[in-house]
């Protein structure tokens, strides 16, 4: 009995080890394939690693943008832009802006969509 032991805690170490793995394998490669672009009258969204979207979001739909910035994000100097509009179902996100452009970009695009900056 006592033979089992040992071999059933290094499972559940091996166990552990590999849902760690995977879980950080899984976060890089969210990351990865986020793509944002900014264009005259739109921003374009792509994400997706299994499943790739693409979202274009025309800026006279914006009417908010929003800075997240989480534990984790602040740690590793990046912002999230969250643009709202009417529709709480169509607000777009953009992740992993460097907090030093994150003010320059949420005002650009601010300017763009023609909103007024009321903060």
């Amino acid at each position: 009995m006592a033979e089992k032991i040992p071999g059933l805690v290094y499972g559940g170490v091996t166990a552990v080890l590999a849902l760690v793995a995977l879980a950080i394998v899984s976060a890089y490669l969210s990351w990865h394939y986020w793509s944002w672009a900014t264009h005259e009258d739109a921003i374009e969204l792509s994400h997706g690693v299994i499943m790739r979207r693409l979202s274009v979001v025309p800026y006279h739909r914006v009417q908010q943008i929003d800075i997240k910035r989480d534990p984790i994000e602040r740690m590793l100097g990046i912002s999230t832009l969250i643009l709202r509009s009417a529709a709480a179902t169509t607000d777009a996100h953009v992740p992993g802006v460097p907090f030093e452009e994150t003010e320059s970009l949420r005002h650009a695009l601010l300017a763009r969509a023609g909103v007024d900056d009321a903060v």
